[in-house]
């Protein structure tokens, strides 16, 4: 008798990468700021499929590899390429440079954005020891935490991963929310309401102290808090023009609060390494950017002219 394979599953039929953004319910907007999904499985594991890239960014996260591996990509003083293994569950602070990952084969994994001063308040860690750090979660959370990190690994699903986390911080951060409980769907909005918050309490008021006291709750200082806001608001309204069949990047760069186009170009670069044109282009086309499509909106291989 001749042994016969079981039919494929549909994953391993399925040609192209999948990406996918979970948003948390308008309750949690003020902790979460969501879950990004990656899910290779059954794909041709060409170059841009196996790379990821990540522009700075002033949150933290923690990441789930459900399945497969992957690596940090990183240089060392010779310019040489090193690859740092990434814990199955890690845990990354707030990142002031582009960083780069290369999965090992096929992947499937989540990694969801919190907001530092949420993430200090749930659990006492002070998140500026981690800026531009990567590490194995066992080694930032314990306890109860540790063990839905650890349960939402093995239960192997994203979604059900994600309001998993979502129903275990829902009831302490409704203990933890300011008086104000304004709900947050931009990182503009989360900077606004720290800047307002932040003269309101603890005992000093001048400037310095405040300065100290949102750099203690974000691990940036409100400078750096003020670049990030600025370069959301240019790609928000680069998504809009490219919706309507244009891009003006002097109109962006003053309606963003940028002095010129040179200073958006610049303050552009710092976050993703790229000018604005050869970054939209690699948006639009390369699969490795998937992360920057997924936030901004733009489907890849978008017609200027439609």
């Amino acid at each position: 008798m001749v042994a016969t394979s079981k039919p494929l599953p549909y994953i391993a039929l399925r040609k192209q990468p999948k990406a996918e953004l979970l948003v948390p319910p308008l309750n949690m907007a003020s902790c979460l700021y969501g879950a990004l999904v990656r899910d290779t499985r059954g794909c041709s594991q060409s170059g841009e499929a196996q790379i990821n890239h990540f522009s700075a960014s002033p949150l933290c996260a923690i990441s789930w590899c459900f399945e497969g591996s992957c690596s940090l990509l990183s240089e060392d003083e010779n310019g040489n390429v090193l690859k740092i293994p990434i814990s199955n569950i890690a845990f990354s602070g707030p990142q002031t440079k582009p960083m780069t990952s290369v999965n090992n084969g096929p992947v499937y994994a989540m990694t969801v954005a919190i907001f530092p001063n949420a993430f200090k308040q749930i659990t006492g860690i002070d998140v500026s020891k981690f800026i531009d750090r990567t590490v194995p979660v066992s080694d930032v959370l314990s306890g109860e935490f540790l063990e839905l990190a650890t349960s939402i690994l093995c239960a192997g699903n994203a979604d059900a991963g994600f309001e998993k986390l979502i129903n275990f911080l829902q009831p302490n951060w409704q203990e933890q929310r300011a008086a104000n409980p304004k709900m947050l769907n931009a990182i503009s909005d989360w900077t606004m309401s720290i800047v307002e918050h932040a003269p309101k309490v603890g005992v000093g008021r001048s400037l310095r102290q405040i300065e100290r006291r949102i750099k203690n709750w974000t691990g940036h200082s409100q400078r750096d808090l003020t670049f990030f806001t600025r370069n959301e608001k240019s790609f928000e309204l680069a998504r809009q023009a490219l919706q309507k069949g244009s891009i003006n990047a002097a109109d962006i760069a003053q309606q963003s609060g940028f002095s010129d186009q040179s200073h958006l170009g610049r303050s552009i670069k710092l976050q993703t390494g790229h000018s604005p044109k050869d970054l939209l282009w690699h948006i639009e086309n390369d699969e490795a950017y998937w992360s920057y499509r997924l936030i901004a909106g733009i489907k890849k291989g978008v017609d200027h002219a439609n």
